[in-house]
């Protein structure tokens, strides 16, 4: 951040200084060469369509390491075999009456009514046959 001449530090809560670093970078680029600022532009754009195709998710414990293996495992990204195993469970899903019934439990979350047990589903399929 800036220091002004009288030594003060300047205090700025985050959204002016994201907006100030934004429109420093800005600055930065309109410097470069035109093949330089249409690269940047692009990838400025690819960035914005992938996040619309993004989400965050919250995996039980191991799961993820799971998956990190397995998608190591096979030499594919994660975010592919994720969406390769979701196709048929999300089928499966759709056509079943009641799928998370013995599942939802209440959630104390102002934003969710219910919150699923994931450590009963986990337990549940993974008992042998």
């Amino acid at each position: 951040m800036p220091e002004p001449a009288n030594g003060r530090r300047v205090i700025f809560d985050e959204t002016t200084a994201d907006l100030l670093s934004n429109m420093q970078q800005r600055k930065a680029e309109s410097q470069l060469p035109k093949t330089e600022r249409s690269r940047i532009k692009r990838e400025r754009i690819r960035k914005q369509e992938r996040r619309s195709r993004t989400i965050s998710l919250d995996l039980p414990d191991g799961m993820k390491q799971e998956l990190i293996n397995l998608a190591g495992r096979e030499s594919i990204p994660i975010s592919q075999l994720v969406a390769f195993l979701l196709i048929p469970a999300i089928d499966h899903f759709n056509n079943q009456r009641d799928p998370l019934f013995g599942f939802k439990k209440p959630s104390r979350c102002a934003k969710f009514d219910f919150i699923l047990d994931l450590e009963k589903r986990q337990n549940e399929t993974s008992r042998p046959a």
